[in-house]
């Protein structure tokens, strides 16, 4: 969950008041966002507390208000809690941003090339002046001050729930443009293996039916967030994701074609599924965790001007949008933490170990992906508002 702030000088500064407690397991970050899993001892029930924030403005202007935050029953999936080991050790696995230059069977840890989570300059500043040219959209995809700068989400069942959180959260955001659009384009099954294909129904269910229910149109998307997978469950790493790789790049280059004025495409792996093995044969551990690999090498391949993924004019034809890590979602359930302090319980996901709650999971997620496009530098210059 998190807090806005309007009128003022941005940035703003959350705290707690003195004397004020939130349950135990979650915390208050200065830009205001709740984090953390509510403890195990803590009972169902209602909690206050009193929260303030002060902007940047001297002197500073501060405000106040109480806020109630209501604590269910769990609802999630009936299991332990446990985290997942590399194979055949008793090593748990480490997310690819923790892993950092480790390796993990042999191949080296880090979002980006050479271990590193930050992404390379040079892109980020190709980024940011793409960035800065976005602009709203009417229906025929021209500018206009009155029309719409389009996201849209893209994925099988997992970014169909985590979607609605993602644009309810946006859409009701005073800190977002107005002119930003968050579209939930997420399909049960709208995995990378069928939208790789051009001609795929799915395709046809987004462009013709799902983006129009918005109100707009395919010529109005300027920007994606994907969370591409396949039901994984054989094979040796790394040879077990190479197909999945390849698909990955085929649905970047098809979003260059079917929303001619898309930019960027930002990509995060799939959630955390220790607690689906021995409950579900569909992505288990560790084939949603190596999914993150898939991903880091199709960002890489762009990097590294390969496979047909060119996003620059000046370097030859345009195949694909540029390409960007969105957050790392994936955590070793509650043993092994993000970078960012994100981590997953089973009470997060539903009986399958696989998909998120529609409570707790999908504002996992949901947070991850708003507070990212709030605070990235090749986002900020659309996204928020002017």
């Amino acid at each position: 969950a998190y807090f806005a702030a309007a009128g003022g000088t941005a940035p703003y500064s959350w705290q707690l008041q003195s004397g004020s407690t939130l349950p135990a397991g979650l915390t208050l970050g200065s830009e205001g966002t709740i984090t953390g899993t509510v403890a195990s001892s803590v009972t169902a029930g209602t909690y206050n507390f009193n929260v303030s924030v002060n902007d940047s403005s001297i002197p500073k202007l501060a405000a106040r208000q109480q806020v109630t935050l209501t604590v269910g029953k769990p609802n999630g999936a009936n299991c332990n809690n446990i985290s997942f080991n590399v194979a055949n050790t008793s090593t748990p696995i480490q997310g690819l941003d923790v892993l950092g230059t480790g390796t993990y069977l042999g191949a080296v840890g880090g979002l980006y090339p050479n271990g590193s989570n930050i992404r390379p300059i040079d892109h980020t500043s190709y980024g940011i002046g793409l960035a800065q040219g976005i602009q709203p959209l009417n229906a025929s995809g021209l500018p206009d001050p009155n029309g719409k700068e389009v996201i849209v989400l893209i994925g099988e069942s997992n970014v169909h729930t985590e979607g609605d959180g993602i644009a309810e959260d946006a859409n009701a955001d005073p800190q977002k443009n107005p002119a930003v659009l968050v579209v939930n384009a997420g399909l049960g099954d709208g995995t990378a293996a069928v939208l790789a294909d051009p001609n795929s129904a799915f395709w046809t269910t987004i462009l013709d039916y799902i983006i129009p229910n918005y109100g707009v149109t395919p010529m109005q998307v300027v920007a994606a967030w994907i969370e591409p997978t396949d039901a994984l469950n054989t094979g040796v790493f790394p040879g077990d994701i190479a197909t999945l790789q390849g698909q990955i790049e085929s649905e970047t280059r098809n979003l260059h074609t079917l929303f001619p004025n898309l930019k960027m495409a930002y990509l995060s792996s799939r959630i955390y599924a220790g607690y689906s093995n021995g409950v579900s044969t569909t992505n288990p551990e560790p084939y949603a965790y190596e999914d993150g690999f898939a991903v880091k090498y199709s960002i890489q391949d762009q990097l590294d001007g390969i496979n047909n993924l060119n996003f620059a004019p000046s370097k030859g034809p345009v195949a694909a949008p540029w390409m960007s890590w969105g957050p790392y979602t994936w955590a070793d359930g509650l043993v092994v933490p993000s970078t960012t302090g994100h981590l997953w319980s089973c009470q997060d996901v539903k009986g399958d170990g696989i998909h998120p709650t529609k409570t707790s999971g999908k504002e996992e997620v949901a947070n991850q992906v708003v507070q990212f496009f709030k605070s990235d530098p090749t986002t900020t210059p659309w996204y928020l508002a002017p």
